[in-house]
């Protein structure tokens, strides 16, 4: 599988299902919300829940916007021999956030 493929699988298969889950689970916490509002242990699941949404929801952005095009590129400049503009497509620090994340 070449650097395409590999993207395509990641974009196609686990970004497309968080992107459909995450506002599942969404709207399934402000319809149990009601039930649940007096309890501390909802509140923080609750907020565990947004915070981890948010930085999905970046994470994935950050991927398809910055470094998946990024190695697009670079694998696109190996495979015609060419060097790639490393200044544009320097995915070392894309790389350590995504490992951070």
């Amino acid at each position: 599988m070449n650097a395409a493929d590999w993207i395509e699988t990641i974009v196609k298969t686990h970004h497309a299902y968080l992107r459909k889950e995450l506002p599942a689970i969404a709207a399934l916490t402000k319809e149990l919300k009601p039930e649940f509002l007096e309890n501390g242990e909802w509140q923080r699941l609750e907020k565990a829940f947004w915070d981890l949404k948010a930085e999905l929801e970046t994470h994935i952005l950050k991927e398809e916007v910055m470094l998946f095009p990024s190695i697009l590129h670079i694998a696109a400049a190996a495979d015609s021999g060419q060097r790639p503009d490393l200044k544009r497509h320097d995915i070392r620090e894309s790389l350590e956030q995504a490992e951070y994340e």
